[in-house]
């Protein structure tokens, strides 16, 4: 076995094994994200955005009654409009958040779903094409 393995036929088949391994690691429930972002979308919550911040992914840091928590990957159009002191109420089961102000109350999309995520098997089937844009529907992103 030993010497089957230190052949040309033995480290081909190990490479292979290797990168099988690789590719699929999205697959494997506990190495994935999908269960933490499907939780995210079927979560509720309201709260006070204390800070803005763009790091390597935009981020919101709101103030709840229970705790202080971070939204990662906040949409784009979400971000730019939305300021320090601004109410946030994340409706439940959708990637849908509203934001308010005096004056002022608008529907913005939550977080940001690459399309990845949406072809991931873990991804929920009812969701694989709920909430893309219309890039990601035409195969441009």
């Amino acid at each position: 076995m030993a010497k089957f393995l230190k052949s040309p036929a033995g480290y081909f088949i190990g490479a292979c094994v290797f990168f099988y391994v690789i590719t699929h690691l999205h697959n494997i429930k506990w190495l994935s994200n999908i269960p933490n972002v499907v939780a995210e979308i079927r979560g509720t919550f309201s709260g006070r955005i204390t800070e803005k911040r763009m790091r390597h992914t935009s981020e919101i840091i709101v103030k709840t009654p229970e705790k202080t928590g971070i939204i990662y990957s906040a949409d784009g159009d979400f971000f730019a409009t939305s300021r320090v002191g601004d109410s946030i109420y994340k409706i439940p089961n959708d990637d849908s958040v509203y934001l308010i102000r005096e004056n002022y109350k608008k529907k913005f999309k939550y977080q940001y779903i690459s399309t990845l995520i949406y072809e991931d098997p873990l991804w929920p089937a009812e969701w694989r094409d709920r909430w893309k844009d219309s890039d990601q529907i035409n195969g441009r992103r």
